[in-house]
């Protein structure tokens, strides 16, 4: 395979194109092994070397009681279909109702849609579960003008529009059966494009792509909460073709980075604010 990196190792320092040339075979001895080499150019010097992996099963753990969830099942992200009687029982607790009024309360606040975190998304996605758990039309109409807003205002940086990202991911959620099909569509497709910027990275300046960064954990994460709430949408909803499972599989492989290399063993972050 003929392999090309665009490798960026500090956000100062310009990056290098690094083309590889890897050749692999089974081993003759070990058929679960394989050997082979590699040759290519990084930083303008040729390197080579040896190549060595294992090869396995893709098995996947089985988990009980799971229902996989259909194209079409909203709410997935925090809490499934399923679950919403169950919430709706606890709502009535004490306990639930101190919840629910502190939402009410935090919903009242002014909304910040040009900020460090901006808050617009994370709005609208307040009123769209409150349209789903107490069967509000109009709940849910608010939770789409600011959403609309929230569009109209993208983040200059990766680091700014991340939060804009997963706020309408988690709001289109929630919202998914109380909107009508020309606004499921808009957002599906403007979701499955977010999330591609997302991955991509490199948007504005101050990008910084080593795994350990608050924008790897920023920008992939809300990516990644994006593709699980678009996956397996029709074709139509998207303007251009997109692998909305081949962008999840990007996003999960780079938070698992950000939480080894960033995180470790004693859960704090090394850089401010994380996923």
């Amino acid at each position: 395979m003929e392999v090309k990196i665009n490798i960026n190792p500090d956000s100062w320092i310009g990056s290098e194109i690094a083309k590889y040339l890897i050749e692999l075979q089974t081993d003759k001895k070990d058929k679960k092994q394989i050997v082979g080499s590699y040759s290519g150019t990084f930083n303008k010097q040729l390197v080579s070397g040896k190549v060595t992996g294992n090869i396995a099963p893709y098995l996947p753990r089985k988990i009980s009681n799971y229902t996989p969830i259909s194209p079409r099942e909203h709410p997935r992200l925090i809490f499934r279909q399923n679950q919403l009687p169950e919430l709706r029982e606890k709502a009535k607790t004490p306990t639930g109702k101190a919840i629910l009024a502190q939402l009410e309360n935090s919903l009242q606040q002014k909304i910040y849609y040009e900020a460090f975190v901006p808050k617009g998304g994370y709005h609208a996605a307040g009123h769209c579960f409150l349209s789903l758990l107490n069967d509000d039309p109009q709940a849910a109409e608010t939770g789409w003008q600011i959403v609309e807003k929230s569009l109209n205002n993208p983040g200059p940086r990766l680091l700014e529009h991340a939060p804009i990202v997963a706020g309408v991911a988690l709001a289109y959620d929630l919202c998914y059966k109380a909107w009508d099909e020309q606004r499921v569509q808009k957002i599906t497709d403007w979701l499955a494009q977010q999330t591609k910027i997302l991955i991509a990275g490199t948007r504005g300046k101050g990008w910084n792509p080593t795994a350990w960064s608050n924008w790897n954990g920023r920008a992939r994460g809300a990516g990644g909460l994006a593709a699980l709430t678009i996956l397996s949408k029709p074709e139509q909803f998207f303007s251009q073709p997109t692998d909305v499972r081949r962008l999840l599989k990007i996003s999960e492989r780079n938070i698992q980075r950000y939480l080894d290399t960033a995180v470790g063993d004693r859960s704090f972050g090394a850089q401010g604010v994380s996923t």
